[in-house]
């Protein structure tokens, strides 16, 4: 008999290969083997060259009462590892806080598995690509998977953006303002911005609610308390908002007429001297002087005036005429 090597099943049970016959019978007696032989390993584990014990065998025959049965002995054989699957999961995570592992499966079903991150036990939390290595820990099976877990920056959108408020210039060069908050942090982190300072209107007209275009945003640093935190991405280095101001640019009026007696000044005759390069305007209505005397006069009431160019305005306007000697004839 010869003791049959076997993958490891979790049992003691063996099976042997050959055919059992009796040794030491004599000549022209009857003994007959026979029974129920069960052959068992002493334990389940694997191992080489491990011993089975047979036991079951009996004899029958004329002559058998005359003969006591031993056992066979001596007989090993190998128990090997079983072959397990293992599957890794779930490695495509997104930055969230908290420790992001991959799943694992094993065929069998339920083995233990020992999963390293980059070779470490501990599961990683921040933003990065980590190598995984999963390898059954169970006694009798063998088996690993690798692969890599990517965990993804979460993004951040900005909102509250601001700008402040501006006198026309004909441009469209807007200066942000205040610190814009971030949507999506994970609570217990701290992320702040570069703030840049410079942005664009898209008009360069005076209005309210006009939208600022910001770009070159991006994250100073972030933080969890004293440590750095890897996680986090902007969904776009850019923003905007219907946030800025540009308020019309008051004037500086001017004009030349001869005395007539009266205080009144007609907006025909009156010019803006601090246009922006490239602007026009009329004037109309009338106004009032200091004095209806010759003399240079200011502008103390602006009465129908009007301008034709909405980026500028009356509020807050100065001005002044200069009121000539009127000709008189002999």
């Amino acid at each position: 008999l010869v003791g049959a090597s076997k993958i490891f099943d979790g049992t003691t049970n063996a099976t042997v290969t050959g055919i059992a016959t009796l040794l030491g019978v004599e000549t022209n007696d009857t003994v007959t083997l026979g029974g129920a032989p069960v052959f068992a390993f002493a334990n389940a584990t694997v191992g080489n060259n491990k011993p089975i014990t047979a036991s079951g065998y009996t004899i029958s025959g004329g002559s058998a009462a005359n003969y006591s049965l031993a056992q066979p002995t001596g007989l090993t054989a190998n128990i090997t590892t079983a072959p397990a699957t293992v599957t890794l999961g779930d490695l495509a995570q997104t930055y969230n806080r908290s420790a992001r592992s991959a799943s694992v499966s094993t065929n069998p079903a339920g083995l233990t598995v020992s999963v390293t991150y980059n070779g470490s036990p501990t599961a990683p939390a921040n933003a990065g690509n980590y190598s995984v290595n999963a390898t059954v820990a169970e006694p009798g099976y063998s088996g690993s998977a690798t692969g890599t877990l990517s965990i993804a920056p979460k993004g951040l959108t900005i909102t509250g953006l601001t700008a402040a408020d501006k006198p026309y210039d004909g441009t469209t060069s807007a200066n942000a303002s205040g610190t814009p908050a971030l949507v999506g942090v994970e609570p217990g982190d701290t992320v702040t911005l570069n703030n840049p300072v410079s942005g664009t209107y898209q008009s360069p007209s005076a209005g309210s609610t006009i939208t600022v275009d910001v770009s070159g945003i991006d994250i100073a640093s972030a933080t969890n308390g004293t440590a750095a935190v890897y996680g986090y991405t902007l969904a776009s280095s850019s923003a905007s908002g219907a946030i800025g101001t540009i308020n019309p640019l008051p004037v500086t009026l001017t004009g030349t007429r001869a005395y007539d007696g009266t205080a009144v000044v007609g907006g025909s005759i009156l010019s803006a001297s601090n246009l922006i390069s490239g602007d026009t305007l009329t004037v109309s209505g009338s106004g009032t002087l200091a004095s209806r005397n010759a003399g240079n006069q200011s502008i103390t009431g602006f009465g129908t005036l009007a301008l034709s160019n909405t980026n500028y305005t009356l509020s807050g306007a100065s001005g002044s005429v200069n009121v000539t000697a009127a000709p008189l004839t002999v």
